[in-house]
This record gives C-alpha cells, sequence and structure tokens, in this order.
C-alpha cells in the first residue's frame, strides 16, 4: 500500500478504536474487523498480523469459498450466505443426524459423523471447528502441492496429498480423499504427471467441500447442545 502497510494501517486503526471505546457505551462496536491478504503463506506470516492487531490472515493463493467464509464469519454474515452461491437447500440441524438423513453432493454426512462422536454423542462445537480448520487450512496445502509439482519434488507432493487425505476423510469430503489417495499412489512411484493431471479435478472438489461444509457449520453452529448420534 502507498504511504504506509498494513501493519501501520492496523496499529493506527486499533489505536483509534481504543480512544473511542472509552467514550462508547459498547466497546465491540469499536472494533473494526481486520483480514490480513498476504502474498505468500511463509511460516509466522499469520501470527505476525495477528499480534499487530488484525483478526485473520488468508494467504495467496487462496479459493474464493474460503475468501468468503472468512469475511462471513468477522462482519457477522451466516456462512451458508455467502458461501452457498449454487442455491444448495439448507438441511435443519436435527435432520442432519438421522440414519436417513443425506447431504447432497461431496459430502458424506455419515463418514463426518462417525470421526467426531465422542462417547456416542456428536459434539456440534467440535464438529463447527474441525470443519473450520479445514477451510482455513487446506489452501497451504493445496499450495504446496502446487510448488512442489512446480518443482518436480516428489517428496513435497507426497506429504501434501497425504495431509490432504487424512485431512478431507475427516471432514467427510470422501471423494476429495479418494484423489488425494490415488495422487499419493501416483507420487510414491514417481508420476508426478499423474499427480499434475489430477490438480485441477483436486481442486474443483476442494471448492464443492468447502461449500457444503460451510452449510453444514452453520448447522452445527446454531446447535446450543451436544446430541446423541444414534
Amino acid at each position: 500500500m502507498p504511504v504506509m502497510d498494513g501493519f501501520e494501517a492496523t496499529g493506527r486503526i486499533r489505536r483509534l478504536e481504543a480512544d473511542r471505546s472509552g467514550a462508547a457505551s459498547d466497546s465491540a462496536a469499536c472494533h473494526t474487523p481486520i483480514v490480513a491478504l498476504t502474498a505468500n503463506s511463509l511460516s509466522g506470516d499469520r501470527e505476525r498480523c495477528l499480534a499487530a492487531g488484525m483478526d485473520d490472515h488468508v494467504a495467496k493463493p487462496f479459493r474464493r469459498a474460503q475468501l468468503f467464509a472468512t469475511v462471513a464469519r468477522w462482519v457477522g454474515l451466516p456462512s451458508a450466505e455467502v458461501t452457498n452461491p449454487s442455491g444448495l437447500a439448507r438441511t435443519p440441524y436435527a435432520a442432519l443426524l438421522r440414519a436417513d438423513a443425506q447431504l447432497p453432493g461431496v459430502i458424506d454426512r455419515g463418514a463426518l459423523l462417525t470421526h467426531l462422536t465422542i462417547g456416542g454423542r456428536v459434539r456440534p462445537a467440535l464438529v463447527a471447528k474441525v470443519i473450520g480448520l479445514f477451510v482455513s487450512e487446506t489452501p497451504a496445502i493445496l499450495d504446496g502441492l502446487a510448488q512442489g509439482l512446480k518443482r518436480q519434488d516428489r517428496a513435497a507432493v507426497e506429504r501434501a496429498v497425504h495431509t490432504l487425505k487424512a485431512s478431507a476423510a475427516t471432514v467427510g469430503a470422501s471423494g476429495l480423499s479418494e484423489l488425494a489417495r490415488l495422487a499419493e499412489r501416483h507420487a510414491r512411484t514417481g508420476s508426478l504427471t499423474a499427480v499434475q493431471q489430477q490438480l485441477g479435478e483436486i481442486l474443483r472438489h476442494f471448492d464443492l467441500a468447502v461449500a457444503q461444509l460451510q452449510v453444514l457449520r452453520s448447522e452445527f453452529l446454531h446447535s446450543p447442545m451436544d446430541i446423541g448420534a444414534t
């Protein structure tokens, strides 16, 4: 940015807010959400941004659904409102726990709930947190995959798809997990060309998974208590 960078701008905004909050009855109303958008995802970038007073961090390259979800989180919009442009029907939370309930598209509801059931009960806060971590952290994994392919770094590619395979399975993104499993097999045999050919499909499945997971996450966030999974 001209004249000042994002860190200095954030510092000035926070100082102005601190001055105003002293005279305001509601200090929360004086807080302006600030999301950092950085050109890379170097180690420590996120921590530096948060330490400077920013609320969140998105690194390039990012997926549109990730950016929409981040903005929605900090401006108070329901995540489904900005991450569900295709008009997917919202599924009531209670219905998501029925054995015959179905989520449209790429998310396996049964697999998601199985992974996140503790002591026979589904814990909405845990489900929402795991989904949020998947949405925010997977773009860095995908970037590592793309960079590894660019460098022809077999170990980096294998590491990225192995991580993606496990994290996608945890949130019920079975199709994405299967694509990552196939990519991992190709990487282990040294066939990075085959992995490169899969990259577009992997990114497409990630975008679809994020859109649907954010709808599901919104439902769980609105549930005030743990519910039996059976």
